[in-house]
């Protein structure tokens, strides 16, 4: 029963203290050209006192669980998208989430047609 109503305050709160909670490193990947990826260790820190199983989701699709320990926790990513990473609870309860933006350097360029002076149409 605590353990159930320390979740729900903890659910409550993540609205007001996402960012005390865990932070999600790099928030922004960078690519030149929007046909490229981004390859880069994304870095999750957990800043939670409280000892149960958290699960790290990526756009619904669960990564992996894990018990806070202190350490950050390191994953590769190749980053073609916008991605959204979700901090789940033992309970299921959404704690908190995070975004990682791709962000293209260079705009598409439209390919234009060259019309030769001497054409006669």
């Amino acid at each position: 029963m605590n353990k159930f109503i320390i979740t729900f305050l903890l659910i409550i709160n993540a609205t007001f203290a996402q960012a005390s909670i865990w932070t999600v490193e790099p928030n922004q990947c960078l690519v030149t050209d929007a046909r490229e990826y981004c390859e880069t260790d994304v870095i999750f820190t957990l800043n939670i006192d409280l000892i149960e199983e958290y699960c790290v989701f990526e756009d619904d699709v669960k990564i992996g669980c894990f018990l806070p320990s202190g350490s950050p926790i390191i994953i590769k990513r190749k980053i073609d998208k916008p991605l959204v990473f979700t901090l789940v609870g033992e309970q299921g309860g959404i704690i908190a989430r995070a975004n990682v933006d791709l962000t293209v350097l260079q705009a598409q360029r439209k390919r234009r047609r060259v019309k030769l002076p001497w054409s006669i149409f």
